[in-house]
């Protein structure tokens, strides 16, 4: 089933979602500080169309940067922000020449600074990402263009040089994906063929789809738990609920039943003990 329209949901509606999102990592963040929303403004919303976050965890020391990373529908690009010092800064405003502000909410409440949005081209209409544990590379998936994009980070300097190494191709519709640092598995949720693709990862390249994981209806987003063991998915379809999977055998294991609601992200505490969905309730797209 093609759903073209999943694509052109209000921004408001996707970055109202983050904060479920944010749920497992201010659990694992340093106690210092944890992350609550992003949120674009003015023309941004319209040029960059962000449609997921991923912030780069680090223990945190006052010379470091926190990366922040972002896949834009509107302009098919990765974005990417360096944060200074995250302890010290509570929001950050993007260039004026850009006509935007990009607003990024701590647990702290100093002054605002100016920040750099730095794009990589990715492919087409990117709408997920994640990043590998040491931060050398990002993933995304693009709804477009039906696959994933490997993007390589390198420092020069104080410059951070951003490129794609490797496209993999997956199924119709990547709307989510999820990387295990336990296996250097690469989980892609495919809405378009109601599928999860496997891949296998490879530092060198030549990463490619190992299996495929059949058996869903409308898969939304996909989670894998912190061991590396189970996988989550929740579906678009009311009623559906989320499916387990055994990483191990790629089969589905069981099912979480829900009320007769639209479910979206999913986000797992580090022990795997509580599994937070967010839920669509009515056809303005609030939950």
């Amino acid at each position: 089933m093609t759903n073209r329209k999943f694509s052109r949901k209000r921004i408001g509606q996707v970055l109202g979602l983050l904060v479920l999102s944010f749920a497992l990592i201010a659990n694992a963040a340093p106690a210092t500080w944890t992350v609550s929303a992003v949120f674009f403004f003015g023309a941004a919303a319209q040029s960059y169309q962000p449609k997921e976050l991923r912030v780069a965890y680090r223990v945190i020391e006052e010379v470091e940067p926190i990366s922040v990373y972002f896949p834009n529908a509107g302009n098919n690009t990765l974005g990417i922000i360096e944060l200074p010092a995250a302890a010290s800064m509570a929001a950050a405003t993007a260039p004026q020449a850009t006509g935007s502000q990009f607003a990024l909410l701590l647990n702290q409440a100093p002054p605002q600074v100016k920040v750099q949005v730095k794009t990589v081209p990715v492919g087409t209409e990117p709408h997920s990402v994640d990043i590998t544990p040491d931060g050398s590379r990002a993933f995304v998936g693009n709804f477009g263009s039906g696959d994933v994009s490997v993007v390589e980070f390198k420092r020069q300097g104080d410059e951070l040089e951003a490129k794609v190494v490797e496209t993999i191709k997956v199924g119709r519709q990547p709307t989510s994906l999820d990387f295990d640092p336990n296996s250097n598995k690469l989980y892609v949720n495919n809405f378009g063929d109601s599928n999860v693709s496997v891949i296998d990862v490879k530092a060198t390249g030549g990463s490619q789809v190992v299996a495929t994981i059949r058996g869903f209806r409308e898969p939304i987003f996909v989670r894998i738990s912190p061991d590396g063991k189970r996988g989550y998915v929740s579906s678009q379809r009311r009623g559906e609920g989320v499916a387990v999977f055994d990483t191990a055998t790629n089969t589905i294991t069981g099912r979480i039943a829900l009320p007769d609601v639209e479910l979206r992200r999913l986000a797992l505490s580090p022990d795997s003990k509580r599994l937070y969905v967010a839920v669509r309730t009515d056809i303005s797209g609030t939950g």
